[in-house]
């Protein structure tokens, strides 16, 4: 066993910024895209300047609640026997890293790495990936630079 005191734990635990997670065995890494604030129905009703100026009046517990309960994501890393076997024999790969990929809404395991980041990753099987957005790859896809907010005055 290995006795490691408090002081070492927290320089493991802060130097695992500098590392990048690898998936292991079938196992499939996946950053979950958050959900998109938005104006429930009833809040654009009361709210209906915020509304057309596009403003989000979710609350950080709702977004959460959401975020959770999300089924896409974008693959980041794939273990060496991903897609390999068996049951994929004569089959390519169903995605690859940087594919925006869609699966179970609750399937897979949650983490966050490293501990503390408030970044989530869920790690789960090959099989329980059930597609893919064809074309979407982050490593083609052409982003647009963000938009500076306008100041209305009203």
């Amino acid at each position: 066993m290995i006795d490691l005191s408090e002081n070492q734990l927290g320089q493991i635990r802060d130097g695992l910024v500098f590392f990048e997670p690898v998936a292991s065995s079938y196992k499939v890494l996946i950053q979950p895209l958050p959900a998109r604030k938005g104006l429930e129905a009833a809040e654009a009703g009361k709210f209906e300047k915020l509304a057309e100026m596009g403003f989000e009046t979710k609350n950080n517990r709702e977004e959460a609640r959401e975020t959770h309960g999300a089924n896409v994501g974008i693959v980041v890393a794939m273990g060496p026997t991903a897609y390999k076997g068996e049951a994929f024999e004569g089959q390519d790969p169903w995605c690859e890293v940087g594919d925006v990929v869609f699966f179970k809404r609750y399937g897979g395991d949650r983490i966050e790495l490293p501990p503390g980041s408030g970044i989530e990753y869920m790690v789960m099987n090959d099989n329980q990936i059930n597609g893919r957005y064809d074309g979407m790859n982050i490593k083609t896809f052409e982003f647009e630079e963000p938009k500076v907010a306008e100041v209305i005055d009203g």
